[in-house]
Order: C-alpha cells, then sequence, then structure tokens
C-alpha cells in the first residue's frame, strides 16, 4: 500500500520564506563582492594594524566567500541565467533612480524596484 502525500498547511508560506532567503543570499553576495578588496584596501599600508587586518582578512575572506558561493549555487544565483536575473535588476534600479532624480527626488539609498534587494 503506497504512503499517502500530506501537504503542509503553511507551504505557501514556506515557499515564501524560501524566495525571502535567496533574497537574502543574493544581496550578501552583492554586498560581498567588492567587499573583501575594499577592506584591504581601506586597511591601508602604513600602519602597523593594516598588517594585522590583512592577515584576518586572508584567513576569513575565503571561508565567506565558499559559503556564500555554495548558497548562491544552491539556490541557482551562481548560474548565468541568476546572473542575469541580478543584472536586469541592477539595470531597472539604476533607470528608476535616474527617472525619479529628474524629478528632483532620489532614493536616498534605497531603491525603486524591490527595496534594493536584488
Amino acid at each position: 500500500m503506497a504512503e499517502r502525500i500530506q501537504i503542509p498547511e503553511d507551504l505557501k508560506q514556506r515557499f515564501s520564506r524560501l524566495l525571502l532567503a535567496e533574497d537574502d543570499i543574493r544581496e550578501a553576495l552583492f554586498i560581498w563582492n567588492g567587499l573583501d578588496q575594499a577592506v584591504k584596501t581601506a586597511a591601508g599600508n602604513d600602519e602597523e594594524t593594516s598588517k594585522q587586518i590583512k592577515e584576518k582578512a586572508d584567513q576569513v575572506n575565503p571561508s565567506l566567500t565558499e559559503l556564500l558561493t555554495s548558497l548562491g549555487d544552491a539556490f541557482g544565483i551562481n548560474s548565468e541565467k541568476g546572473q542575469e536575473t541580478h543584472k536586469k535588476f541592477a539595470d531597472a534600479d539604476a533607470q528608476n533612480t535616474e527617472i525619479a532624480n529628474k524629478f528632483g527626488t532620489g532614493t536616498e539609498g534605497g531603491s525603486f524596484s524591490g527595496g534594493g534587494r536584488h
């Protein structure tokens, strides 16, 4: 006798939470892409702490990169289609900001297409 398949009542909410997690991972990847080098640049070269900051970054940053890349792969964010989708959102956001600025209202650090989360 075959087992009965049960669909949880909160299935729709579970999927919506999954989409939120995907958005968060995409946002983290977007931020992280430039952050690694920015930290090293900001550390400078002339202070004793600069060396310590760069050494710590060299120890920690590859693990963060690997974690975010693995999560991105799991959600298909790092795929070609995922990157194309991200580019479309980023382009739309830039265009929306440009249009809004023509009317004298800026985004003030936000986004007109999805709250800045791509």
